[in-house]
């Protein structure tokens, strides 16, 4: 789980096929099926390094984590690009 999945927790049963208003992606924990594309970067405050709101993460900073998080062979480095395929 991850902070991620509040949205599709908070609307279990009370909206269906819920999207996101900013995205237009399903709302929905179904994307982790094949675990979750997770950040190694430091970067905490993105209006000091980035523009207002927004973060600029290294493209060898993304990893993709599946099943139990402290097997380091679970941990995949992944870019954003193939993160889309």
């Amino acid at each position: 789980m991850t902070n991620a999945d509040s949205p599709t927790i908070l609307l279990l049963g009370i909206i269906e096929n819920a999207v996101n208003p900013f995205t237009g992606n399903p709302v929905n924990s179904k994307l982790k099926e094949d675990g979750a594309l997770v950040t190694i970067s430091n970067l905490y405050m993105p209006h000091h390094f980035s523009s207002k709101n927004i973060f600029t993460v290294k493209p060898d900073d993304w990893y993709r984590v599946s099943d139990n998080i402290f097997e380091s062979k679970n941990w995949k480095q992944e870019t954003m690009e193939e993160s889309k395929k």
